[in-house]
């Protein structure tokens, strides 16, 4: 790619006009708005569970979590945070894809 097809492209590129029409058609959401919502709320879920029940998701993940090593509750809620922040940021992408 050259420069110049990299200053042909504008910031409102022919796929921001197609989410427009589709909203204009009666289609509110494109596939990418349906799995950034799905996934942000998989997260948000997920790091509900890490951070009130540090332990019990500990041990009832059924991905084998306790055979990676100790109990760190503090490591648990630290990447419940992050899976919190994800999950906003997830539905907040979600809804710009609108």
């Amino acid at each position: 790619m050259n420069r110049r097809s990299l200053c042909d492209q504008s910031l409102l590129s022919p796929t921001r006009t197609k989410r427009v029409s589709n909203v204009k058609s009666g289609n509110l959401h494109d596939h990418w708005t349906v799995i950034c919502y799905m996934i942000g709320l998989i997260n948000i879920l997920s790091a509900v569970w890490m951070l009130i029940a540090p332990e019990h998701w500990y041990y009832n993940l059924p991905v084998g979590v306790p055979e990676s090593g100790p109990l760190n509750i503090h490591l648990i809620r630290d990447i419940g945070c992050t899976f919190l922040v994800l999950g906003f940021g997830l539905l907040a992408g979600g809804f710009y894809f609108i």
